[in-house]
């Protein structure tokens, strides 16, 4: 291969020619080479920014709002919200079946050498989504009252359930969207979503918090998943036509047994984790202290998040390039890509959680006096963050090399060590119980996946079962 400068970037070619780009005249020998198309890092590097732009966004207004929100409720009351934001991600999770980051493998495996295919699967994921979040916010909502009673006794959060379940059938189908979009790198698209559903979801929550409390701040939890579910439809239906993917119910049918063998694995995987970190928080829930100390966690599990936002930003992306490499490009260009993915993971993340680390304590004066308990909380998950973001890159390494297995078991070990040290540390030391029970957790399922990952790398990938062989592109 050799390396030829292109409009200021780098591209990859094979020293192969168009020949329609060849145009013979006498005595002029000038060959004119076709336009390169884009190589792989800068695929990533487009989509890496347009993904930023809509998170930094999106979470930067999302952050002010949960701030703002910490101060008006006060932290008993912001941690009863914080228990519900958790209880509907769970139910989210278990009713999204896998559909998002099986959107997002699939497409992008297979849109260029089998776009029925891919097309089929995208159909399925949006119809598993939908349906299963539909179902799952039917049976919250009549069961919250039960279901608050024995799982939060005395807190009255039955009310307040109800109030969330629109947040879990939007937020699922929403997740499943993006989770299309970014399969057809469909960069732009994914950031006007985000962006709508961030501004949605802050407006509302402060409006909704200054109106009616904390139930207000739950329901406009809902109002903000169907502004972007809304968003995210005219993208998605936008995006799959301009990438020739026609989305047609019969297609969905037919890749139904392929789409279950990727999609059943990462339910699993899912449902192994959100329920564990969603333990922790009915394990603070039975203390004396327990809205308060919930308060705590859910202020530093915002700076968490804020923390994680690049991380999280081009884990997908990484993903996507890397499954798309998998069916068109050769063994050592994935192999090259994934060793920069791992790397580029990790630097986006240390140097910020460092920084919260240090800053704990003046963060928390941000959210007011009541706050202070919270520093220690702050610091642990900060520092939980390096290894949080190393299972990202690991996971989606996993993920792209086929190797579910390992990944599946990762996250199974996450979820027995997050929910099993939670249970023994958080009646004594409350948030920071969690917190440790998360650092715990993400230290674990790293020491899983290294050895299958760092194998798998130095063996040549196994050929995708949809579409032709591997060969050598440009730009690989």
């Amino acid at each position: 291969a050799r390396v030829v400068p292109h409009r200021g970037a780098t591209a990859v070619g094979f020293g192969m020619l168009n020949p329609s780009a060849i145009e013979a005249h006498p005595g002029d020998a000038t060959i004119a080479e076709a336009p390169q198309p884009p190589t792989v890092f800068g695929r990533y590097r487009r989509g890496v920014a347009w993904s930023l732009v809509g998170t930094t966004a999106g979470r930067g207004i999302t952050l002010l709002a949960t701030i703002a929100l910490a101060r008006l409720l006060g932290p008993a009351s912001y941690g009863r919200w914080g228990v519900i934001q958790s209880t509907i991600g769970t139910g989210a999770v278990l009713a999204g079946l896998g559909a998002t980051l099986t959107a997002t493998k699939q497409v992008a495996q297979h849109r260029n050498t089998a776009p029925e295919a891919a097309a089929g699967r995208a159909v399925l994921a949006l119809l598993v989504a939908g349906g299963g979040g539909l179902l799952g916010a039917t049976i919250l909502v009549l069961v919250a009252d039960p279901f608050a009673d024995l799982v939060f006794p005395g807190a009255s959060l039955g009310p307040l359930i109800r109030w969330g379940a629109g947040a879990l059938a939007f937020g699922t189908l929403g997740g499943a969207q993006i989770g299309v979009l970014i399969g057809v790198e469909a960069f732009p698209s994914v950031c006007v979503v985000t962006l709508v559903r961030g501004v949605a979801m802050a407006l509302g929550v402060i409006v909704g918090a200054l109106m009616f409390g904390v139930a207000g701040a739950v329901a406009a939890g809902s109002f903000g998943e169907l502004a972007g579910a809304a968003a995210g439809y005219v993208a998605t239906r936008r995006a799959c036509r301009r990438a020739g993917l026609h989305l047609d119910l019969r297609l969905a049918w037919r890749e139904r047994a392929t789409f279950w063998r990727f999609s059943l694995p990462a339910f699993v995987a899912a449902a192994s984790v959100q329920p564990a970190m969603w333990l922790g928080q009915v394990a603070l829930m039975h203390r004396s202290d327990g809205v308060v100390q919930a308060g705590y966690f859910a202020f530093a599990y915002r700076w968490f998040l804020v923390v994680m936002f690049l991380s999280a930003t081009i884990a997908p992306v990484g993903l996507s390039v890397l499954s798309n490499l998998r069916s068109t490009a050769t063994p050592a260009a994935h192999a090259h890509f994934l060793r920069a993915a791992i790397g580029i993971n990790l630097a986006v993340v240390v140097p910020p959680a460092l920084g919260v680390a240090l800053l704990a304590a003046s963060l928390c004066r941000l959210a007011g006096s009541g706050y202070g308990g919270a520093t220690p909380t702050v610091v642990v998950l900060a520092l939980t963050c390096a290894f949080s973001a190393l299972n990202n890159a690991l996971s989606q390494a996993a993920l792209s090399l086929d190797r579910v297995r390992a990944w599946v078991l990762s996250d199974v070990a996450l979820a027995v060590t997050l929910g099993a040290v939670a249970l023994f540390l958080a009646p004594g030391l409350g948030s920071l119980g969690v917190a440790f029970a998360y650092l715990a957790g993400y230290i674990v399922t790293c020491a899983v996946l290294v050895g299958p990952v760092a194998m798998a790398i130095r063996r040549p990938a196994r050929s995708s079962p949809v579409g032709r062989a591997p060969e050598r592109v440009s730009g690989a």
